[in-house]
């Protein structure tokens, strides 16, 4: 049996194949680009997480950068 934690790992792989699969083999791009720009968005997600568990330093920084910001925007928002 496995974890969750271990269930979780595949299935964001899974996801992360089939994805890559769809987004290679689609011309959905031409016909519904926003659906394809929102799985597109998912996929780039997907892969800089992937880089950040790996400490790719560039992955750190970009979400280093990310929370500093969306930090920001979160006390702005508390403040008004």
């Amino acid at each position: 049996m496995t974890s969750n934690a271990q269930r979780f790992s595949w299935l964001v792989c899974e996801l992360r194949s089939l994805l890559t699969s769809f987004l290679e083999h689609s011309e959905d791009g031409v016909d519904n680009p926003i659906s394809h720009y929102a799985l597109l968005n998912l996929f780039m997600s997907l892969e800089v997480l992937e880089k950040y568990s790996a400490k790719d330093p560039n992955a750190t920084a970009l979400m280093e950068s990310l929370y500093e910001k969306h930090k920001s925007m979160l006390d702005q928002q508390t403040k008004h």
